[in-house]
């Protein structure tokens, strides 16, 4: 169980994008919400400037060896082997 929160964790933050709520607005009995472009969490890291270069650094180099495709069929074996030994 824990290898697949591992690999879902490499998925989810390089591999899958975001919406980010920017504003929240009442007009009118209603609210205008204003989003940002959707972007991962790795490349939000990458466009801030308060974080230093060397886990910049880091994470583009993990970036670079992963696979998205790869990853999302070690996640969706590893699922289907846990509902088989929960069956």
């Amino acid at each position: 169980m824990q290898t697949i929160y591992q690999d879902l964790r490499l998925y989810s933050n390089f591999f899958q994008p975001v919406l980010k709520l920017l504003s929240k607005e009442h007009v009118d009995k209603k609210f205008i919400k204003r989003y940002d472009t959707a972007a991962t969490p790795y490349q939000r890291v990458l466009a801030s400037k308060d974080i230093p270069l060397e886990p910049k650094a880091r994470m583009t180099n993990l970036y670079v060896q992963l696979n998205p495709v790869k990853l999302r069929t070690t996640i969706d074996q590893k699922v289907d082997q846990l509902w088989k030994i929960s069956r």
